[in-house]
């Protein structure tokens, strides 16, 4: 027997669907709504999570990377301001320099690095790893000047001082105050075992 109830109840069911289908069709093609700008003016500045910096210097034949996990752009003064950073300095595409800081300060305008809360600094070409609470870098005349404490360890030197200027490539150092032990040369004999 034909009930009439049963054709109006899937006569609304099949309505109903529609009605779902359609709604997640809208819902799925619209767009986000535009972020608002904040009151007061327009804002200059600029967040961003896990980024990469590239800067080349072409005179030199120099290419700088910063790596950092969080950080904040300013366009007005042209600063970034980067958390949990690392910088590697190639020249000719072999690798310099590597530097490694909580926090790295880029002013584009001084084209300087500053570095702070303990920076450690890996000269690849001079074999030479050191830490050192700050450090600036200006890399447009590639001079370096450590403040504090310096530790530094090398291939054939360790010790510490009270503070460093120097080129990037750790090749040429001015040491404050240094106390510094040398490693013995390994003989040959040595070598072989």
């Amino acid at each position: 027997m034909f009930r009439p109830w049963a054709t109006l109840l899937s006569v609304l069911g099949l309505l109903l669907l529609l009605v779902i289908v359609w709604r997640m069709a809208v819902t799925l093609t619209a767009t986000p709504a535009p972020t608002p700008i904040k009151e007061g003016g327009r804002s200059d500045e600029v967040q961003i999570l896990r980024g990469q910096l590239v800067v080349e210097i072409p005179d030199r034949h120099e290419r700088w990377t910063l790596w950092f996990r969080t950080g904040r752009y300013d366009a007005r003064s042209r600063v970034a301001d980067t958390r949990d950073s690392a910088c590697q300095v190639e020249r000719r595409g072999a690798v310099v320099t590597v530097f490694a800081a909580p926090r790295i300060i880029v002013d584009f305008t001084e084209h300087t690095m500053r570095m702070t809360d303990g920076v450690t600094i890996i000269g690849v070409q001079a074999r030479l790893r050191m830490r050192v609470p700050q450090l600036k870098w200006n890399w447009r005349t590639d001079r370096l000047k450590g403040g504090g404490t310096v530790r530094l360890d090398g291939e054939r030197v360790w010790g510490v001082a009270d503070g460093f200027t120097g080129d990037t490539a750790l090749q040429r150092l001015h040491l404050a105050n240094p106390r510094l032990q040398w490693r013995s040369k390994p003989s040959s004999d040595t070598a072989k075992e």
